[in-house]
């Protein structure tokens, strides 16, 4: 069954610039700060997309708009705090305490993602407040693996799943192209600070700041469907898509008979219900 979600105008879909967007990760254990695992290491790009309800006086980013962190290099520890090196977003190290407290962590942020979304924000003159907020997926993967030693050494995993905080609002920009063959460019400062759960080292905050640019290609785009499940309501989830396409059903492929489904996107999919099949089309 799918119940219309609460936008107002059509929905645009935002590309995320991973060689525009890249946050730094300002760590602190028991308040004593990360440094480097080597350099770079607590610098990461990013993907994804942003779904925009967007009017002539203000924009909104709605449930489906994520950032999604791009895994380029290996830090340690492995995870569940192995000795291995693997793939991670963000690879730290701190030191707590002196003498025979001091206590030193490896730690590795992976498969880090973020859902976005905001009230309807005022837009001025190409310029908006961006107080959005960010949350981590629910049940989802992203983990702060560590491996600390002191007198004994421990490894684990620490889920960072669910977490969520307002971003510190700054001043993004909604800027039009000059070219016609050029679309819109979104540009967002993130300033967000989750609390991570404790520890061995004492409870971790972890700080990302920088900032996304996002664009709408001028040309016609492949059709992208995003959703994000939903955290209130189990078996449901929401589909967002770009208004330059249109949904249809059939309910079955076999001898399909694809009609257009009166909605416009977000709509929030159940799980109840008939089974059926859906597909993006461009809209006239």
């Amino acid at each position: 069954m799918l119940e219309p979600g609460s936008a107002t105008a059509e929905v645009q879909l935002f590309q995320v610039d991973p060689v525009r967007s890249s946050l730094t990760l300002q760590g602190q254990t028991a308040g004593v700060a990360w440094q480097e695992q080597a350099a770079g290491s607590l610098v990461a790009q990013f993907q994804g997309w942003l779904a925009v309800d967007l009017n002539t006086d203000s924009i909104q980013f709605i449930a489906g708009s994520s950032l999604v962190g791009i895994q380029t290099n290996v830090w340690s520890p492995g995870p569940r705090g192995s000795g291995a090196i693997e793939p991670a977003d963000f690879g730290g190290n701190v030191t707590v305490g002196t003498g025979f407290g001091t206590d030193h962590m490896i730690s590795a942020i992976r498969e880090l993602a973020f859902s976005v979304s905001s009230d309807p924000l005022p837009l001025v003159d190409g310029e908006f407040m961006d107080a959005l907020q960010l949350t981590t997926p629910t049940g989802g993967p992203p983990a702060l693996d560590y491996r600390a030693s002191s007198l004994l050494v421990q490894g684990g995993r620490r889920s960072l799943a669910g977490l969520g905080n307002a971003n510190v609002p700054g001043p993004g920009t909604f800027v039009k192209p000059i070219n016609p063959d050029s679309g819109p460019v979104l540009t967002i400062p993130i300033d967000v600070s989750l609390p991570a759960q404790a520890t061995p080292a004492g409870d971790t905050i972890l700080r990302f700041t920088g900032q996304v640019v996002a664009t709408r290609g001028g040309f016609i785009l492949q059709p992208v469907l995003l959703w994000v499940p939903s955290a209130t309501v189990a078996g449901q989830f929401t589909l967002v898509w770009d208004a330059r396409f249109k949904l249809q059903s059939t309910p079955d492929l076999g001898t399909p008979n694809w009609t257009d489904y009166p909605a416009t996107a977000p709509v929030d999919v159940s799980f109840d219900g008939e089974a059926g099949f859906f597909r993006l089309v461009p809209a006239p």
